[in-house]
C-alpha cells in the first residue's frame, strides 16, 4: 500500500485503534518492520503472478505511465 518503513508503526497503531480499540505504546524494532516489508513485497510479487496467469481478454500490463514530480519524471515496470 505504499507505505514506507518510516511509517509502518503509524499505520499499525491506527489500524490498531480502529479495528481493536487499542492504544499502544510498545512498537515493532526497525529489524521486524525490514523483515514485514519483505514478507509484503514477496506476497506482491506472488499475487501478480497470480493474477497475469489467470489471463483474461483485457490483457496484462506491469507498465505504469511516468509521473512527474518536482520536474522529475518517474516510471516503473
Amino acid at each position: 500500500m505504499n507505505v514506507s518503513m518510516n511509517k509502518v508503526n503509524e499505520v499499525i497503531k491506527l489500524i490498531l485503534k480502529k479495528l481493536a480499540g487499542k492504544d499502544i505504546e510498545c512498537l515493532p524494532s526497525n529489524a521486524v518492520k525490514a523483515r514485514l516489508l519483505i514478507e509484503a513485497r514477496h506476497l506482491a510479487h506472488a499475487h501478480v503472478s497470480e493474477q497475469m496467469q489467470s489471463g483474461g481478454e483485457s490483457g496484462n500490463c506491469l507498465h505504469r505511465d511516468g509521473t512527474t514530480k518536482y520536474y522529475l519524471h518517474y516510471q516503473t515496470f
